[in-house]
């Protein structure tokens, strides 16, 4: 994974060093961001989980870097979990802090492609199987990395954002409670598509 990780790097690296700069330095913007999301848990045998609809929003710091670089921590409420084949869906509440490293595709128009990657740290908050609280079988904190790309483009005094991700958790999520011995262990995946304002 580490490796993979590290041929996209190095080719934007590459890149940008034969382009034009296409973000301005050492400048701070702010924004906000919504969106929708498709979740699920991989890894189980035999799982029965089938992906669930939720939402996600919240707010980010960009901070442009060299070149075609910035530096974008964001911190967002997200909604993950599954649906089970009863109807009953598993309901997995976080906020998530992804911290990602942006490079933005030189672009003569208004209109600037951009890629993105990063670590993500997950805090639950809660734990739901319909009304029943179920935190306790969880893991407080869920570690991930972020992959996506997207385009900015002029909105008046600002910049609108359309992006795409996927959010592939790296730890498992279930707790060490006695429920789940025996029983094999999974972790969070999520597909997002987001809308965003930097101001």
């Amino acid at each position: 994974m580490n490796k993979l990780l590290l041929i996209p790097v190095i080719t934007l690296l590459f890149v940008s060093s034969v382009t034009g700069q296409a973000v301005d330095a050492r400048v701070v913007t702010f924004g906000a961001k919504v969106g929708t999301n498709l979740t699920k848990n991989y890894g189980l045998e035999n799982s029965i989980a089938k992906y669930k609809l939720g939402f996600a929003f919240g707010g980010f710091v960009s901070y442009g870097l060299v070149s075609q670089f910035a530096i974008e921590p964001e911190v967002l409420f997200t909604m993950k979990g599954w649906e089970l084949e009863d109807i009953s869906k598993v309901k997995l509440n976080y906020v998530e802090i992804p911290v990602l490293l942006k490079f933005y595709v030189p672009s003569q128009s208004n209109i600037k492609p951009n890629l993105f990657v990063g670590p993500a740290l997950g805090m639950l908050l809660s734990a739901r199987v319909d009304d029943d609280d179920i935190k306790y079988l969880f893991n407080t904190t869920d570690f991930g990395v972020v992959l996506g790309g997207g385009i900015d483009f002029t909105a008046g005094r600002g910049k609108l954002t359309l992006e795409a991700r996927s959010t592939i958790g790296l730890t498992t999520i279930e707790s060490d409670d006695e429920y789940w011995a025996g029983k094999s262990v999974s972790k969070n995946i999520a597909f997002t598509v987001m809308l965003g304002y930097t101001f």
